[in-house]
């Protein structure tokens, strides 16, 4: 029973299960931005499904390509879960997300597909390079906002929003390997750039008119979470884990602001909901 408690709280660990929560706020918050143009509700199960389980995939193949380095406390170097074991589960949590999109459509499929060839190059070495790392993991986050787009006729208002999460997720992953304040001032540079500019274009879309003011209530529930993390990290008053663990617990209140600026505050409460689970969990998993 022990050991069976450990081989599934294994896996767990190896699909990142808190990370889940936040990875499906980005397809949900694209769905409801693109309910304006039209959508098919049915769409929607599937879209979610993608989702979740190329991350899932994406985030066991991670594991598989850092085998060498992960400390031994981690799924595959403590032996509770084969490389072998972890790399088949990726590849077919990937295919089967490819297959759930398809299920909504060519379009959607589309997206899956580029969103599977983004987080595979990711693993497959891109990820090495501080600037090719930020870059693809940046792509796979915007992808991963379009797969919900992809439910309604794209606006070229709604092209945005994939380059905001962009910019934000190219910051937070540029932070990882900034480790100090004082060490390396380019990342830094391109942390504070990647924020900036996310948050000037939410506040333009805003100014402009085309987000609801209700965007403006989870806009600046991010702008003041993700502010401080940012802030404090690169002051180093804050470590640079801790700051990556609120940054991408912030992701949800950027996607509530999306979803909040097109349909209402209401529709921005479940997508910003979706960050409880995944701070539960992570406290657990």
């Amino acid at each position: 029973m022990v050991s069976l408690r450990h081989k599934a709280a294994s896996y767990t660990d190896l699909v990142r299960l808190p990370h889940l929560f936040i990875a499906m706020a980005d397809p949900l918050a694209g769905f409801i931005a693109a309910s304006s143009t039209g959508m098919d509700i049915f769409k929607f199960p599937y879209l979610l499904a993608s989702s979740a389980l190329i991350y899932a995939g994406g985030s066991a193949c991670n594991d598989f390509a850092d085998r060498e380095q992960d400390p031994a406390d981690r799924p595959i170097p403590s032996g509770w879960v084969s490389p072998g074991g972890a790399l088949s589960l990726g590849v077919v949590l990937i295919i089967a997300g490819v297959l759930c999109a398809s299920a909504a459509g060519f379009y959607p499929l589309l997206i899956a597909l580029a969103l599977s060839a983004a987080v595979v190059s990711y693993n497959a070495g891109l990820k090495n390079g501080v600037l090719s790392g930020a870059v693809t993991m940046g792509l796979c986050r915007a992808l991963n906002l379009s797969v919900g787009l992809s439910a309604g006729s794209m606006s070229k208002g709604l092209l945005v929003l994939p380059l905001i999460i962009f910019a934000f997720v190219f910051a937070i992953t540029l932070l990882k390997s900034h480790s100090s304040a004082g060490k390396n001032l380019s990342p830094g540079i391109g942390v504070l750039s990647g924020w900036i500019g996310a948050c000037a274009a939410m506040q333009y879309l805003l100014f402009s008119g085309f987000f609801m003011g209700e965007g403006l209530v989870f806009a600046a529930a991010f702008y003041i979470t993700s502010g401080a993390a940012v802030i404090l990290a690169l002051s180093g008053r804050l470590g640079t884990n801790t700051a990556v663990k609120a940054l991408i617990l912030s992701i949800p209140l950027l996607d509530a602001a999306f979803s909040a600026g097109t349909g209402g505050l209401s529709a921005g409460l479940p997508v910003a909901a979706l960050a409880l689970p995944a701070m539960v969990l992570s406290r657990r998993f």
